[in-house]
């Protein structure tokens, strides 16, 4: 064994300057990898170069053993975040946002922010100034969150009158995903025609939808006139004043905590907000700025440009873009029924799937063999959709020709969604045995193993092909995806919350970690209740990213899957198991995200294998669902799908219920598939006895492990559909 190279004087060559940073001597991978938390705490503490230094003499010091193939996607992380932060500083949140910061001390929270409009200056000029706010409706709604003592003050020059409708200027506080309270400031008497007419100032609690009046008094300011009105939130009070000390006060309890927002102020010249803050607002226009100089960062820079020369060789020696020629056939019959196979490649370059099929099944039985005759038409099913089809046709292939890798490798990717994972993870591993110095087959049980929830498993898979000799370089894609799974993002601070069945990561406080939990908590009770009991051998815990800000989650987003997932406030990855979600301005709208993407990752562990019509209808129809007084309140209206329904009609069933994913989220087609998803699913969960007992035997028959196009066979029989059409088509018609 080669033990001499990882020892403390390995360590010394890399210079004495590290001698305060070295980890434990030893020559194991364990050492290795507390070498590399070293590493990741030096970036996390912004010394990126010296950071750099020591991951490469780290990795020359296992020069003898193959612990940097084994992490060599963290290898190259670490690279490029060393190398940024030895370039680049954080910014300072002062330069960032359109207010004054005029003191912020992010140990304990507390900041002060002036907005100053004053009396002049264009529409435009002010709304520069008041930038940082999200404008929602007539509303302004800004990202601070307090988790302390704060006020909030408003100054103008000019107090609103009566308006009809009357729009009495309110100052909204301690918003969170259910509750808020709002302060109105109130309109005096006006005369409008024969009558006199006001809107009292009054402070109104809003819990779960339902409002409550706690304070309410006679309005105190003028029309036209300057005001100056203040809101001071405390651990138990809220009160509203005005510049001449009038106002009023309301009880309340627990920590002052959430958002501010007001709405219908005129003539604003100052804005000023002072508090306990939660640090997640200017973490995340931190994020955004330091986002964007990465992402100008990665055009140029390339970590295998660092790696050691002896790394690279190791990494990647042999890799010779050694493609398959387009003619090779089952059976090593290449050069047998060329002209066939040139011309049923050209059908299939030109997108003419179904010609391709026609021409390989016109080929003269002495043309090619019977293997090969079976590719062709297995490649063209493929590229059609035909899923089945094409996988009895591999199977042919594979039964005339088990040494046809191509053939080999389809029939393991096409039947984890025709048959059964477990059954495609079987069938994976007997190609890897079959082929194991070939990386391809590699990748794709390693995928099949994250898709099944076994990280660990497809780990060690990786580091069992590396030490076959497969060359680690062509491993790259199974080696990230492996690494985001157990490492998730790359955080230089982290914050973590473990509940009973959640884990929740963020980089914006222990405290929203707590709270999502909880909240994720809530609905797992709910769905565990509604639908049906996760298995008590599941006991994998799900886990959450909360991310502060949209740059940073993009980028991860991104990172798994190749991407941006434009205009999304969080997303589910069956692949490697986690919940991602950005810390969205609009609280509501991340309520409804969280409850929308922690149903997809409930549903994944109950179910892995579903319809994308029903997995969307679900978490669609369960989003708006409300915890009010005790009770759940489900299967709310949804404006948006009906309207859509209305401008474009209902697919019919026998279609829809077959749709594929890549058709249910085209461009062109995913509003009208997930309005009817919510609907179909509405109308069999609120319809009636009869259709509810169609939605549990499909849902009983997935949890069983019937494939979902076997389970709408069995479930949605000629006669079902026949009753169900016109039904459906009729309670879509009355919800409007």
């Amino acid at each position: 064994m080669l033990r001499s190279s990882f020892t403390l004087r390995s360590w010394l060559v890399g210079g004495l300057a590290f001698l305060s940073l070295l980890p434990p001597r030893g020559n194991t991978e364990k050492d290795f990898e507390d070498a590399l938390q070293v590493v990741e705490r030096t970036i996390a503490s912004g010394k990126g170069k010296k950071a750099k230094e020591l991951l490469l003499a780290t990795i020359d010091a296992s020069k003898a053993e193959p612990f940097a193939l084994y992490h060599l996607t963290e290898i190259q992380d670490d690279l490029r975040r060393a190398t940024f932060w030895a370039a680049n500083e954080k910014p300072d949140p002062k330069s960032l946002i359109s207010g004054e910061l005029v003191s912020w001390a992010p140990s304990t929270g507390q900041i002060k922010l002036r907005y100053h409009l004053g009396s002049e200056g264009s529409r435009e000029a002010r709304e520069k100034t008041l930038a940082d706010f999200a404008k929602e409706g007539t509303a302004w709604v800004h990202p601070l969150s307090f988790d302390g003592p704060f006020t909030i003050e408003i100054k103008g020059s000019s107090y609103p009158a009566f308006s009809d409708p009357p729009r009495a200027p309110v100052i909204v506080v301690c918003a969170d995903w259910s509750q808020s309270t709002v302060v109105c400031f109130g309109l005096p008497p006006t005369l409008t025609g024969r009558n006199t007419r006001y809107v009292p100032a009054r402070i109104v609690r809003v819990d779960g939808g339902e409002p409550t009046t706690e304070a309410e008094a006679a309005p105190f300011a003028m029309p036209g006139q300057p005001y100056d009105v203040k809101v001071v939130v405390t651990g138990t009070s809220v009160t509203g004043t005005f510049e001449d000390g009038k106002g009023m006060t309301a009880p309340r309890t627990g920590v002052p905590e959430g958002r501010f927002a007001f709405d219908n102020f005129s003539g604003i010249t100052d804005v000023l907000v002072t508090g306990k803050a939660e640090p997640s607002w200017l973490l995340n226009v931190v994020d955004t700025a330091v986002q964007a100089r990465w992402a100008a960062f990665e055009q140029s820079y390339k970590p295998l440009d660092d790696l050691p020369q002896w790394l690279r060789e190791k990494a990647f020696s042999g890799i010779d873009a050694r493609v398959a020629p387009e003619g090779l056939l089952p059976g090593n019959e290449a050069s047998n029924g060329g002209d066939h196979v040139r011309a049923f490649l050209t059908l299939m370059n030109d997108r003419k799937a179904q010609d391709a099929l026609d021409y390989a099944d016109r080929i003269p039985a002495d043309g090619v063999a019977d293997a090969a005759r079976a590719w062709l038409r297995a490649s063209a099913l493929d590229a059609l959709g035909r899923d089945r089809e094409a996988l009895e046709a591999y199977d042919t292939v594979c039964a005339l020709d088990p040494k046809f890798l191509p053939a080999r490798r389809m029939k393991v990717v096409l039947g984890s969604s025709q048959r059964s994972l477990r059954e495609a993870i079987e069938d994976g591993k007997s190609v890897v045995a079959d082929f194991p110095r070939e990386s391809g087959p590699y990748v794709d049980l390693a995928s099949l193993q994250l898709l099944g929830g076994r990280p660990e498993d497809a780990r060690a898979l990786i580091r069992r092909a590396i030490d076959a000799g497969v060359p680690a370089g062509t491993l790259e894609e199974a080696q990230h995806l492996v690494t985001r799974a157990l490492k998730g993002p790359l955080w230089s601070k982290a914050y973590e919350y473990k509940s009973e069945h959640y884990t929740v990561a963020s980089d914006i406080s222990q405290r929203m970690c707590f709270e999502a939990a909880n909240l994720l908590e809530k609905f797992y009770t709910k769905f565990d209740l509604h639908l049906r009991h996760v298995p008590q051998q599941e006991k994998r815990v799900f886990r959450v990213f909360l991310f502060s800000g949209r740059a940073g989650y993009d980028a991860y987003t991104k990172d798994l899957i190749g991407h941006e997932k434009k205009n999304t406030a969080g997303l589910y990855s069956r692949m490697v198991k986690q919940l991602l979600i950005w810390n969205l301005p609009d609280l509501e709208s991340m309520m409804r995200t969280v409850r929308h993407e922690g149903f997809h990752q409930y549903f994944d562990r109950l179910a892995s294998d579903t319809p994308v019509w029903l997995n969307e209808g679900l978490a669609e129809y369960y989003e708006g669902s409300k915890l009010v007084k005790g009770a759940w309140s489900d299967g709310e209206m949804q404006p948006q799908h009906l309207e859509t329904l209305a401008k474009k009609g209902l697919v019919p069933l026998k279609e829809f219920l077959r749709i594929r994913p890549a058709v249910f989220y085209g461009e062109e087609t995913a509003r009208a598939s997930y309005a009817e998803a919510w609907a179909f699913v509405h109308f069999l969960q609120s319809s009636g006895p009869e259709n509810k007992k169609v939605f549990d035997r499909l849902l009983d028959a997935l949890i069983a492990g019937t494939k979902p196009s076997d389970a709408i066979d069995q479930v949605f029989t000629a006669e079902v559909l026949a009753r169900l059409e016109p039904e459906f088509a009729s309670y879509v018609a009355r919800l409007h």
